[in-house]
């Protein structure tokens, strides 16, 4: 009998054998970083380009929850702590705001260059939080004028029905007067002179 949290050990006896036949193994090695001790994940400019998080919801606190360990919408909750235990920092200044603990600087979601999103074991240096970090770096900009331009269109053959078509939805007779999701974005980044 095992008892409740235990182990047991079963001993197996495996007959020894030969093996004629040639194994090849190719990978590449992971990156370790052994000097760091915390949890968590980075974001990269990729990753958030690609990520599917929708026309209307282009907040960087929507891809927050895609880290293990973490619940919630716009302010997560890491390891079943409270929304308000997180701290935000952008570009290295703290921007958690004092009165409600959360995030207090929201930003233009392709203005981001990548986010750091520590859920635990992370330094003294981030004091006053126990749920977890998030590390914002912004785009800058470079001697050569560079820009992107975007858009993001939701139609209704783009649009699950669920029982009822999206027409019927809205409340609206046809599909002239349905309000459509297109969205279309612009940034512009330079040298400042």
């Amino acid at each position: 009998k095992v008892p409740l949290g235990g182990a047991a050990s079963i001993i197996v006896e495996m007959p020894m054998g030969t093996f004629g036949g040639e194994i090849e193994v190719m990978a590449e090695t992971p990156v370790v970083d052994p000097t760091q001790v915390n949890t968590g994940i980075v974001l990269d400019q990729k990753y958030l380009q690609d990520s599917a998080v929708g026309s209307g919801n282009r907040q960087y606190q929507s891809v927050l929850s895609q880290a293990p360990g973490v619940s919630g919408g716009d302010n997560p909750r890491v390891f079943g702590s409270s929304q308000r235990e997180n701290a935000y920092y952008v570009d290295g200044v703290n921007t958690t705001d004092p009165v409600t603990a959360t995030f207090g600087t929201n930003f233009n979601f392709d203005a981001i260059q990548e986010i750091q999103f520590q859920t635990g074991g992370f330094e003294a240096e981030y004091g006053m939080a126990t749920g977890g970090i998030v590390n914002l770096v912004t785009k800058s900009g470079g001697n050569q004028l560079h820009g992107e331009v975007g858009g993001y269109f939701s139609g209704e053959g783009l649009q699950g029905t669920n029982g009822a078509s999206l027409r019927e939805r809205a409340g609206v007779e046809s599909s002239n007067e349905l309000v459509r999701a297109r969205e279309f974005t612009a940034s512009v980044g330079g040298r400042i002179v």
